[in-house]
């Protein structure tokens, strides 16, 4: 599952040096990608992250209090998966979590996730390129990852779009949990996705001129209104 670069120690430290930094950069981003595709890891929260090996992982604490014996096993496997990812014991070996927060950064900013505690994109927001600028200018606060496995969010904004053209929706007004989750979104490409990264996509629409976000106490609750 692992390539060979991650049994080498410098590719847990980050490099000084540009060219080398870009080229690191890359290779954690296509491997965070890939592992979290080939063991369907869908959220990366560095609160659960053991930075030292052998430490406890946090993953029980960072659960909200209510979590039912099931979520809490969740939690507790995708706790055991980032570490296996960011920290390397054989060669001990671990990426700082201000490291492992800039690297989720660029996967950021490539579209394929997103931070559950993102702020909203600026209005001039419309391409991937431009995702960027964005997500370097955030505070370092960022705790839980939210990753897109086969689709970049500007993609997801276009299907999104589609749908709305091809339904007649324009004009409409809809929640994220409708979209995610409702019968008349049922077999889009977005049905079933993350709120978190729909929110985004749909903040991409907006800053096209095609929506307008109406926010909501709870994520699932956001309401969308698309613009003709």
């Amino acid at each position: 599952m692992f390539p060979p670069i991650w049994s080498f120690p410098p590719f847990f430290t980050e490099q000084p040096v540009e060219v080398q930094a870009s080229r690191q950069r890359t290779a954690w981003v296509e491997l965070i990608r890939s592992y979290s595709a080939h063991h369907r890891l869908a959220r990366i929260s560095l609160h659960s992250y053991s930075y030292t090996a052998g430490a406890a992982s946090s993953a029980a604490a960072a659960a909200p209090a209510a979590a039912t014996p099931a979520l809490q096993a969740a939690a507790d496997k995708d706790a055991a998966l980032v570490n296996k990812l960011f920290r390397n014991d054989a060669i001990q070996r671990a990426l700082s979590p201000d490291f492992a927060r800039r690297l989720l950064d660029c996967v950021a900013a490539e579209g394929w996730g997103a931070w559950e505690d993102a702020s909203p994109l600026p209005p001039s927001l419309s391409s991937g390129a431009s995702l960027s600028s964005h997500y370097a200018s955030l505070a370092p606060s960022r705790a839980l990852f939210v990753l897109s496995p086969s689709r970049r969010l500007p993609e997801l904004a276009d299907a999104l779009w589609s749908f709305v053209e091809s339904s007649g929706e324009s004009g409409a007004l809809m929640t994220l949990y409708e979209l995610a989750s409702g019968d008349a979104a049922l077999g889009q490409v977005f049905y079933g996705v993350d709120t978190v990264l729909l929110l985004q996509a749909v903040r991409i629409l907006e800053g096209r001129g095609r929506a307008a976000v109406i926010p909501a106490p709870v994520i699932s609750e956001t309401g969308v209104k698309f613009l003709a």
